[in-house]
């Protein structure tokens, strides 16, 4: 995995940006370039010049502690200027690092793929915290008025996803509506903000799973470029054995829902299992009122085998019809997150490149948007 050195240099009513131009040169400056070693140099700056990040990215850590190695004596004597330039024109100097799950406000280049995308497993004190606190913050909460809540666990819990790039969230088209049938009474927290209440329990848990929440969008953006909104789902068997059958047709157009899994844990022998069913039919009466009514899904589905996926690698992505097949999880005793982003509109050449590492494909009869993909990572 790629391994980045953030370099963050900052001062109110001044510019850094030239300041930092006057900066002597050292032996090592004639080292630091683009090279198999060094992927990237970036200078990023505000638009007001106030703060500065000078970003160099490694092949990977092991390479970056060679170089540093390596150039030692140099090294040493760059970083003694630096902070002896910075401290005598009152610079506000910070260093940064992959290891400490760092989010720049720059938008600089972006090495992530969804290989890379979870360097990390929670340890057990970790996994215990998100039971406990974390998970029922996703209950359903329905608000009945006059400061009255309804508070609903049905088998997972959920929120929205924030937007943290460039993927547009486009809302709802009249489909999801017009029929009364979105259930808007469903109130939920955003991931985002949710994992905030780490901050007050254990850092390193919250920095883990915020620059999660932010490298999951990033990718997203990669892969398409809308999406009606995204949600997460987490999950574990402490909510129940399932989470609840259901589908949800936010759109009039027939727009696949990609999800990417992250198993957080791998504590349990037992995998959890992902239950999807062949997509309705078209004329179906009750399709516009599925997502509303869970207990229409069971009648119309009590007699129809579903397609059960073992999700026993620790990222796996999935495409599929979610207006028109309805679904679930099947928990073990594990801490997984689905970031769900419904009714895509890909990238150029994306789809093709899913469908090409599929492990799993179904139903490609009943048209291409209702095509049920699956990739282990």
């Amino acid at each position: 995995m790629q391994y980045t050195v953030y370099n963050v240099m900052m001062k109110p009513e001044c510019d850094v940006v030239s300041l930092y131009q006057k900066i002597p040169l050292t032996s090592l400056s004639a080292k630091i370039i683009e090279d198999e070693e060094i992927l990237a140099i970036e200078h990023l700056s505000s638009p007001n010049s106030e703060k500065l990040e000078i970003r160099l990215t490694f092949k990977d850590k092991a390479t970056h502690l060679a170089w540093v190695e390596r150039n030692q004596p140099a090294y040493d004597n760059h970083v003694n200027m630096l902070h002896n330039f910075f401290s005598q024109n009152g610079i506000t100097y910070e260093r940064y690092t992959t290891d400490d799950f760092y989010i720049s406000e720059f938008q600089g280049k972006s090495f992530l793929d969804i290989q890379n995308l979870l360097p990390w497993q929670l340890e057990p004190f970790d996994k215990q915290l998100i039971i406990d606190h974390l998970l029922p913050l996703g209950f359903f909460r329905k608000y009945q008025g006059f400061g009255n809540w309804e508070i609903n666990n049905y088998g997972g819990a959920r929120f929205l996803k924030e937007q943290q790039s460039g993927l547009r969230r486009i809302g709802n088209s009249p489909a999801a509506y017009k029929d009364n049938n979105y259930p808007w009474w469903l109130m939920a927290y955003s991931i985002d903000h949710a994992v905030d209440i780490f901050i007050g329990h254990k850092h390193d848990l919250f920095c883990k799973l915020k620059k999660l929440c932010y490298d999951v969008d990033e990718l997203a953006e990669k892969y398409f470029t809308s999406c009606n909104y995204a949600a997460a789902i987490v999950g574990h068997k402490s909510l129940g054995d399932t989470f609840t059958r259901h589908s949800h047709r936010l759109h009039d157009q027939n727009k696949p829902t990609v999800t990417m899994c992250v198993r957080l844990t791998n504590y349990d022998e037992k995998d959890a299992v992902l239950q999807i069913w062949p997509p309705f039919e078209d004329d179906d009466p009750n399709l516009p009122m599925y997502y509303i009514s869970p207990e229409k899904i069971l009648e119309t589905t009590q007699f129809v085998e579903p397609t059960n996926i073992s999700l026993d690698t620790k990222i796996s992505l999935f495409v599929f019809n979610a207006s028109f097949s309805c679904h679930n999880v099947i928990w073990n005793d594990d801490i997984y997150m689905f970031f769900i982003f419904d009714h895509v509109v890909f990238r150029q050449g994306v789809r093709e490149e899913i469908e090409k590492y599929s492990c799993i494909s179904k139903h490609a009869e009943r048209g291409r948007d209702k095509q049920l993909m699956f990739c282990k990572i």
